[in-house]
């Protein structure tokens, strides 16, 4: 039996999970009115649009809403149909049939209409309950044409219809958060309320952090298990949505202590400065805020870089998932369908043979040749059903695959031929920024530092490298300073401290300009930002730009940023690898000084003596202590040598007995040690001298002592506790000369 229904749930669940949030949710239904949209211009469906775009992200800010559209309807009818079907030819409960409505039943709708009288616009909200389809409440807002899905009357709207479902108990409290927000209230962003905000959404963070933990629970059923994924995912989604929005609390608050710290510096300025100048800066800054409030509204209406990319990146994703659940799912029907023909070619097996099948107890050839031919036809029968299974879920998941590509195709293409227009005269949209230095004494200027900042993983803004731009003495106030006489250099201090009272006032004298464009690199998955104009203008008279610099000029300042980034590069690689020789030298140097171990032992060397007048041999014990290089002892020495001449009439013998001190220094290179060593001691033995030939000789035994002085070089080659090498020493006795040995050294270590 096919389970196509488990098939369709699969991609139920993988719909529901765009809008399925956690366990206490409102689900309501929002559209536009579609016959009032059609009259409109293209010009006015763009705002129409961009309104009904800005007014769902308005209610998705209460966790406690999810929102359905038209669009995901379509996806759940269809799913529901074929799920039916499959109910209806028996592959499926009844109760399968409908589970794509479990946790996505809407309660309300809510359709949004703009409608004109005259040149006045207005945006409305009907909300009416689904199940008896009777309105019970509408909201209205006055729009003029340029404020047309301007955020603040969209937001004011949005806010009314928080406010009457939490009046009807559908939700709970409004939070301050987002009452602040939508009402765009001038203390929105204090201290008081920002500290509100971050505990709300460490709340927020814990409830979800709680539910996650109890959803993780093992399920029984596949249903249950598939519902529980797309939850899981939702309040996976939730938990970042919290974790966002603290953070960008609790970096609101640290900018905001900033302000009210510098605020206050201006104000203890403000006290020095006289009574006539307070008035005419008060005046300057109310008409350079009106100037600012104009500029704002020239943004109004527009669909934001974010939002498009934010869209584009949400189409995506929607779009992974149904081809990740597509191929899923076609392998769990794989996987079920082939084990259930596994078991139903093991039971073929099993059959017994009947009588008219054997032969003298055995299977006859052709026999086993019609069992086979029924096992072929199993195979060929599920292979079929798998091949069938396989096509109607991609004929079912693929329309809608191509509809998340064509809506991807066109807002890349849509957003690729859009100048975007970003300025620093809105502290909210704080994407680009104007920060103005100290005054510079010796340049008599203030440098204009800007930058720009879009908080999309993916936006590449390398090549967006803004120029500092000094702003003159002179330009501000129209002079050169006279700097020669005490009574112009007060002037000039005085000047100088007006005009950067400026730059600190609240109202921004200056704002900087940055147009765009954006394209879309697929190989990297990024949108490359390029600069097309920047440029910084007076806020209260802004029909000329102080600074500019076009599209060729702001490419010369990125490449010659680029290529300082690449030599600063550089130069910490060449920093980072002289620390990396230096600590691999240091290293290499314990490491060295780890094996230092000089000669410490018992040594025996064995060898060949020779002196100018005999030669013979030498036996050597030394025994020796030591530390990392330096080592001493005593050698304890015997050598016996022989007359060179053994066929002169008078030849000699030594016998020699020696003990002395020795100092030495050795190192250890690898299993190498090399030695050199001195000492000094004292010896006896005999001289025996023979007269007349070897057969007649006249012995005379003549006692020899005195004091020896030895030097001597070696090596050692070093096995564990045994050294075995050669050395070579250099002796001389007093009264008897100097008698070089040659020897091979043994020894046992001691350390």
């Amino acid at each position: 039996m096919r389970k196509i229904c488990f098939v369709l749930f699969v991609f139920a669940a993988a719909i529901s999970s765009l809008f399925s949030q956690s366990s206490k949710t409102l689900v309501v239904r929002v559209e536009l009115n579609q016959e009032a949209h059609k009259k409109y211009s293209e010009y006015e469906k763009s705002y129409v649009n961009a309104a009904y775009r800005q007014f769902q992200q308005d209610l998705t800010k209460e966790p406690q809403i999810q929102i359905r559209t038209p669009e995901t309807d379509t996806d759940l009818r269809n799913i529901q149909k074929e799920s039916q079907i499959d109910a209806s030819k028996g592959w499926a409960s009844e109760e399968s049939a409908y589970a794509t409505d479990k946790g996505s039943r809407a309660l309300l709708s809510m359709r949004l209409q703009m409608s004109k009288v005259g040149k006045e616009y207005q945006l409305s909200c009907e909300v009416r309950e689904i199940e008896k389809m009777s309105m019970v409440q509408r909201n209205t807002q006055k729009l003029s044409l340029e404020q047309v899905s301007g955020d603040i009357e969209v937001d004011r709207l949005a806010y009314e219809v928080l406010v009457y479902l939490q009046e009807k108990k559908y939700i709970d409290r409004v939070s301050l958060d987002i009452t602040n927000q939508l009402l765009h209230r001038d203390d929105a962003n204090s201290e008081e309320n920002l500290k509100k905000y971050i505990e709300n959404y460490a709340k927020q963070r814990r409830e979800v952090e709680a539910e996650l933990a109890a959803l993780r629970a093992d399920t029984k059923s596949q249903e249950d298990k598939l519902a529980k994924e797309a939850k899981e995912r939702a309040l996976q989604l939730n938990l970042e949505l919290a974790q966002k929005n603290q953070q960008i609390a609790e970096e609101n608050l640290r900018r905001q202590k900033e302000k009210n710290i510098a605020e206050a510096k201006r104000q203890d300025e403000l006290k020095k400065i006289t009574a006539a100048q307070q008035k005419k800066m008060v005046k300057d800054f109310e008409a350079i805020d009106a100037a600012r409030r104009a500029i704002q509204k020239e943004s109004w209406g527009k669909l934001s870089l974010e939002r498009r990319i934010e869209l584009i990146e949400s189409a995506k994703e929607n779009m992974r998932q149904l081809k990740k659940q597509l191929d899923d799912t076609i392998g769990q029907n794989r996987s079920e369908m082939t084990q259930k023909m596994q078991e139903e070619l093991n039971a073929k097996d099993q059959e017994p043979w009947r009588k008219a099948d054997l032969s003298n107890g055995e299977p006859t050839e052709r026999a086993r040749k019609f069992r086979e031919d029924e096992k072929k036809a199993i195979r060929k029968r599920y292979e079929t059903q798998m091949a069938s299974d396989e096509t109607n879920l991609r004929v079912f998941a693929e329309p809608r695959i191509k509809d998340y590509e064509a809506q991807i195709n066109s807002n890349l293409e849509d957003m690729q031929k859009t100048i975007y227009v970003f300025r620093s005269i809105d502290e909210v949209d704080d994407y680009l920024s104007l920060q103005v230095d100290e005054y510079d004494g010796d340049a008599q200027d203030w440098k204009v530092n800007s930058a720009f900042g879009l908080p999309i993983a993916k936006a590449d803004t390398s090549a967006v490298v803004l120029p500092a731009v000094p702003i003159t003495y002179r330009m501000m106030v129209g002079k050169t300073p006279d700097l020669d006489t005490a009574e112009g250099y007060e002037k000039y201090q005085d000047d100088v401290d007006t005009a950067d009272f400026y730059f600190r006032a609240k109202v921004p004298y200056l704002y900087s300009e940055l147009s765009i464009k954006v394209s879309y690199n697929a190989v990297s998955d990024t949108y490359i930002f390029l600069p097309q104009q920047f440029s910084i203008y007076r806020t209260q008279d802004n029909s000329h730009a102080i600074a500019s610099y076009d599209a060729k000029e702001l490419a010369q300042i990125q490449k010659k940023h680029e290529n300082e980034l690449k030599r600063q590069a550089e130069k910490e690689r060449e920093e980072q690898e002289a620390q990396q020789r230096s600590y691999e030298r240091e290293i290499n140097r314990e490491k060295f000084l780890a094996k230092q171990k000089a000669r410490k032992g018992v040594y025996l060397d064995i060898g060949y003596a020779n002196h100018t007048s005999f030669y013979g041999a030498v036996g050597d014990v030394s025994l020796l202590w030591g530390g990392k290089y330096l080592f001493g002892g005593c050698d304890f020495t015997i050598i016996g040598v022989s007359d060179k001449c053994f066929d002169t009439a008078v030849y000699k013998s030594v016998s020699l007995l020696s003990m002395d001190g020795v100092v030495g220094l050795s190192v250890r290179l690898g299993l190498l040690r090399p030695y050199i060593a001195g000492g000094i001691g004292f010896y006896g033995g005999y001289n025996k001298e023979n007269t007349g030939s070897k057969k007649a000789s006249t012995e005379n035994l003549v006692k020899n002592s005195g004091l020896i002085v030895l030097g001597e070089a070696g090596f050692d080659l070093v096995f564990g506790s045994f050294a075995v090498g050669g050395v070579y020493k250099l002796r001389n006795y007093a009264g008897t000369g100097v008698i070089n040995t040659f020897a091979v050294s043994l020894g046992y270590n001691w350390n």
